[in-house]
């Protein structure tokens, strides 16, 4: 990991850690804010990804992705992996709302086939919730010609990462025989998964199929 080798910097951002914190001080957002921009401007990597993060999250200043990015952008540059990947999370997020803007009509003109182009983008990168759409848009057959197996590929994909609207999707299909031989059971060890992660029209199917 590159950073500056300045005791200033270093030391700035100790100070800018312990505000953040609250490491034997009251937790101040905006001294520590001050102090990792002075060690950012001694190009100490640590510092620049903690504005990042502050910018990112909004916490003791206002949330600004713009500024988020280029503290993420600064820091990577000098091979911080943290900063690369929250930049690589914050692009599928951005195909994936692309997604969601054709999808809803937000912004732009409503088109489910452009709402799929985008979530596939997404979708590529592993983005659970795009994989989960993309499940949607085969199942019903919008955007895309209606195909339960591939509905039911993009539901798994997304399950093994515990979506757990794909998890109850999944239920369904099993329940109701969608592109699939029906299996109460298999119905059940879904909704059962979905249902764990407080997913109620899961818990609910689960309790209709146990009755």
């Amino acid at each position: 990991m590159a950073e500056s080798n300045s005791d200033d910097a270093r030391d700035c951002y100790w100070l800018g850690d312990k505000y953040y914190f609250g490491k034997n001080v009251l937790r101040d957002y905006d001294k520590a804010r001050r102090w990792y921009e002075k060690a950012a401007a001694l190009r100490h990597a640590d510092a620049q990804y903690s504005l990042g993060v502050m910018y990112h999250r909004g916490k003791g200043v206002p949330q600004d992705y713009d500024k988020a990015r280029q503290w993420y952008e600064k820091a990577a540059a000098q091979g911080f992996r943290a900063a690369q990947k929250k930049l690589d999370d914050m692009d599928v997020r951005n195909l994936y709302q692309r997604g969601e803007n054709y999808r809803l009509g937000e912004g732009v003109p409503q088109d489910y086939d452009m709402a799929r182009q985008w979530y596939e983008k997404a979708a590529a990168r592993d983005d659970a919730a795009a994989q989960y759409r993309l499940g949607v848009m085969y199942h019903n057959g919008w955007g895309a010609p209606q195909k339960f197996r591939t509905a039911r590929g993009w539901y798994e994909a997304a399950a093994s990462q515990n979506h757990a609207d794909a998890q109850k999707a999944l239920g369904d299909m099993y329940r109701y025989g969608e592109g699939i031989k029906q299996n109460d059971k298999k119905a059940c060890q879904w909704y059962k998964k979905a249902a764990a992660q407080g997913h109620e029209e899961a818990r609910n199917a689960l309790h209709e199929l146990k009755g």
